[in-house]
């Protein structure tokens, strides 16, 4: 699962186009808070 590790598990934010890099924390990289939904459906 390559998507899981680094910052490969960060997708294109819709809305930008940019590498989201939200949630991102030294704790929580392998599953950022505001990743753990899909896009457009973050409460965050």
């Amino acid at each position: 699962m390559d998507g899981f590790h680094g910052v490969s598990w960060f997708a294109r934010d819709e809305k930008t186009g940019l590498l989201t890099h939200k949630g991102q924390e030294p704790t929580s990289g392998y599953f950022p808070k505001s990743m753990a939904v899909l896009p457009g459906e973050s409460t965050s």
